[in-house]
């Protein structure tokens, strides 16, 4: 009873600040657990549509590269140009892509394929690299064997040309290497893909903007919590809120009602 006294009586500035202080300390709390909220539209957000860009602008390089550096494929089969890379979603912790290149068949007249090429890239993240500072990392990308490979040429092919064709490209596919920095791109890709953060770097600034819509009931939708810490916390820093705001009416109103009485 005395606690309760005591914060009426309390300026309401003092407790605007423990609201403040309250979202700014639940903030820091949720960023402990970044695996335990889940962040259903993340990978609409104007960031993650950059970091995906940015990978598929780093894919489409790194097969150009290596393409390009050995543009005959096989015996029948050489390398044109490459239009564009795609990430299509996640699937299983990994990454489906696709390319769409242009590749010459020479066995028995020249013909020009348009391939489109299923990607599996495996993501792993820079503590997983951390054995292999700045050197390239084999097989991150691949043709996935669950998805065929699309002959989008006109006209068509026959098809005993278009299988001996697709067998000799995904075989090539798996010469392209990434380097360290692309690996973990790949992964930070996953983790957006998948509705969560990879980790705390970065995450204070959502968590604050998450404790600040939990504390104020607002509630959009848009950060979820999943585990029980999180939402017992959730739940606690709520009915914090509902608290303090009703502390912060009671004392307004005893600070104006002290300012009468001292007017009379």
């Amino acid at each position: 009873m005395w606690l309760i006294r005591r914060a009426i009586r309390a300026s309401p500035l003092y407790i605007l600040l423990a609201y403040a202080l309250a979202i700014v300390v639940f903030a820091g709390l949720y960023t402990l657990w970044p695996r335990s909220f889940h962040h259903p539209y993340i990978r609409f957000e104007p960031a993650a549509r950059a970091q995906k860009a940015a990978l598929e602008s780093d894919l489409r390089r790194a097969i150009v590269a290596e393409f390009e550096r050995r543009p005959k494929l096989s015996d029948t089969v050489s390398y044109r140009n490459l239009a564009r890379v795609e990430i299509l979603g996640e699937q299983d912790s990994r990454l489906l892509g696709a390319a769409e290149m242009m590749v010459e068949f020479t066995a028995t007249e020249n013909r020009l394929f348009v391939l489109k090429v299923p990607l599996l890239i495996f993501a792993f993240d820079a503590a997983m690299l951390a054995d292999q500072p700045g050197t390239p990392v084999p097989i991150y990308v691949t043709a996935d064997p669950n998805r065929q490979v699309e002959d989008e040429s006109l006209p068509p092919h026959p098809s005993d040309a278009r299988q001996q064709v697709a067998n000799v490209v995904t075989h090539a596919i798996e010469r392209v290497q990434l380097d360290k920095r692309e690996a973990a791109l790949a992964a930070s890709v996953v983790c957006t893909e998948q509705g969560i953060t990879c980790g705390t770097l970065g995450n204070f600034g959502r968590m604050l903007y998450f404790s600040a819509t939990t504390i104020t009931t607002v509630g959009y939708g848009d950060v979820v919590p999943l585990s029980g810490i999180a939402r017992f916390l959730a739940a606690l820093e709520a009915t914090v809120g509902v608290v303090l705001l009703g502390l912060f009416v009671v004392s307004l109103g005893a600070a104006r009602s002290d300012a009468a009485k001292a007017d009379r």
